[in-house]
């Protein structure tokens, strides 16, 4: 599976684009709360990686989207279960904020692919330390995790409402003609010619 847009829309929001400089038109690195540099959209900076002289959007949307599909690639690896999108899109953010690898040892996995899907709300619950300490705004992110996983997204329409009839201009046209040749004055009624 993939990401949807309101997934990405999702993690962009809890994540933030952090240390933008308006003057230079550039994202910049900084610390997140428990102290590794960060930049754009969560992307934790690796050994090699030199984003000194800062990013632009369109590296930000870049790194989101690499770091968004090695999350998609791990649960469509590990999990053995369908998925709803909203699903699919709460584990993606989950694992986007925790790590790939909080995935593949979790109790929350192997409670899911034993098909107790309704556990996952509270089980998403047990990740909200930073530092070894409860932060706030974990818990905050996993409890709207648990909203999004709970909460099925509406179906696209599959089908358009219906047009009103075209209006056949050939029979107006042609009315049109018969009224001026009988020279009579042309009224008109509901979208058609009356004599």
């Amino acid at each position: 599976m993939k990401t949807s847009p309101r997934g990405l829309a999702f993690i962009t929001q809890w994540e933030g684009k952090a240390a933008w400089n308006p003057q230079k038109q550039l994202y910049f690195p900084y610390r997140d709360p428990v102290g590794y540099w960060t930049i754009g959209v969560g992307h934790l900076v690796k050994p090699g990686e030199d984003f000194a002289e800062g990013i632009t959007d369109e590296r930000v949307t870049q790194l989101l989207a690499s770091d968004v599909l090695k999350c998609e690639n791990a649960i469509d690896d590990k999990v053995k279960v369908a998925l709803e999108q909203n699903q699919f899109d709460a584990l993606v953010s989950w694992s986007f904020n925790v790590g790939v690898g909080a995935l593949w040892s979790s109790t929350l996995l192997m409670r899911l692919n034993l098909g107790k899907y309704e556990e996952v709300p509270g089980m998403l619950l047990a990740w909200c330390r930073a530092g070894g300490k409860q932060n706030q705004g974990l818990l905050n992110r996993r409890k709207a995790e648990g909203k999004l996983w709970s909460t099925p997204y509406p179906a696209e329409p599959t089908e358009f409402p219906k047009a009103a009839p075209l209006l056949d201009l050939t029979e107006v046209a042609r009315d049109a003609d018969d009224a001026a040749r009988a020279d009579t004055p042309l009224t008109w009624e509901k979208g058609k010619p009356v004599a």
